[in-house]
């Protein structure tokens, strides 16, 4: 795996962060899962759907249903890279942070 969240820390190709550095890197990651999703976006509404549509299809109602699925298909893009940035920035307490901080 590329990065993993393990218990307090945050570890990267196996260099392992904790604290500030981990929360950093968080961020870091979260910010290039946004650009991706907009990467993603934008290619699906500048280069893929209009090149599908200046095709000559063979059946007639191709080409309606091309243009209704161009917008939700790039928003769901957008959306996807705004979902997978907000998870990775999660902290998830494993069951050694629970043991330090119980009463």
């Amino acid at each position: 795996m590329l990065f993993t969240i393990n218990d307090l820390g945050f570890s990267i190709a196996g260099l392992l962060l904790e604290g500030w550095l981990a929360f950093a890197a968080r961020c870091v990651c979260a910010l290039a899962l946004l650009f991706i999703g907009w990467v993603v976006s934008r290619w699906l509404q500048k280069s893929l759907f209009p090149r599908l549509l200046k095709r000559s299809w063979h059946f007639a109602f191709t080409h309606p249903l091309l243009e209704s699925f161009a917008r939700p298909t790039a928003r769901i893009a957008w959306y996807t890279g705004m979902y997978l940035a907000l998870r990775s920035l999660v902290y998830h307490p494993d069951s050694k942070a629970k043991r330090i901080y119980k009463p």
